[in-house]
């Protein structure tokens, strides 16, 4: 009806746990257009299902942001 709201409260997740040595970023190739990495197993590269912090474009940006100010350069990633 006019007027009704809606309102959707998703419920709390817990993110799953993944081993320390999944999180580190493992280069294969760099250049100034381009990086190769070595994807670890069972760290999906985008938010998806119960992940929403730890994927892969989330630890290259931990990565690479870490000397940088700005985040423009993530921008084409995502």
């Amino acid at each position: 009806n006019k007027g009704d709201i809606i309102e959707y409260k998703r419920p709390s997740w817990i993110e799953p746990l993944i081993e320390q040595e999944k999180l580190k970023i493992r280069i294969l190739y760099e250049d100034d257009y381009l990086v190769a990495i070595n994807k670890s197993e069972g760290i999906p590269v985008l938010p998806c299902g119960n992940f929403f912090k730890t994927t892969q474009i989330n630890l290259l940006k931990e990565y690479y942001l870490k000397d940088l100010k700005d985040e423009k350069t993530f921008q084409n990633l995502q």
